[in-house]
């Protein structure tokens, strides 16, 4: 992906608010991306599409800057339960595909990609259905190692695949 392209992702991502950089003026692309930010990008998703505006209630006193995000998440099923208990952790490959295959319905995840299965993604794979269908949808490719599943992920390669998520006119077909 070209650096034009990956410039676009992130700017799409934090004006739609999905992303915040670390600082102001910092979005630091290389970092690892944690457990919580990966639940907040997937909510924010979810938020907006069902014409909520990327309004969550207020957080209570003492609980971390996430809870509402966890909360939302796993009322409306994007993530059921406490799926993941540390969420301050980097998140892996999988687990953030997890979240955001399940951030829209179904039907706005339509095929549009005939690339051939990842060959490190088998059934046997950890949230391996994510992958696929977000493989189909043109929003995750790999590159020449495959997906990489259990590797977790860079702020930068999350902003790409949550705008392709976010804006279908992004993802990749053919």
């Amino acid at each position: 992906m070209s650096p034009q392209s990956q410039e676009t992702a992130v700017k799409t991502v934090c004006e739609l608010g999905i992303m915040d950089g670390k600082s102001a003026n910092r979005f630091d692309p290389y970092g690892s991306l944690i457990v919580a930010g990966a639940v907040k990008m997937a909510a924010m998703v979810n938020n907006t599409y069902h014409g909520f505006n990327g309004t969550f209630p207020v957080r209570e006193q003492g609980d971390a800057w996430y809870r509402p995000y966890v909360n939302y998440c796993v009322a409306l099923g994007v993530m059921p339960g406490m799926e993941f208990t540390d969420h301050n952790q980097p998140i892996t490959r999988a687990q953030m595909v997890y979240l955001f295959a399940n951030a829209l319905p179904e039907q706005e995840l339509a095929e549009i990609s005939d690339m051939s299965a990842f060959p490190d993604v088998a059934e046997q794979t950890p949230y391996h259905e994510g992958i696929e269908t977000l493989q189909k949808a043109g929003i995750v490719i790999g590159d020449h190692h495959g997906y990489r599943p259990a590797d977790t992920i860079s702020r930068l390669e999350a902003a790409i695949i949550i705008s392709r998520e976010a804006v279908p006119e992004m993802r990749i077909a053919g």
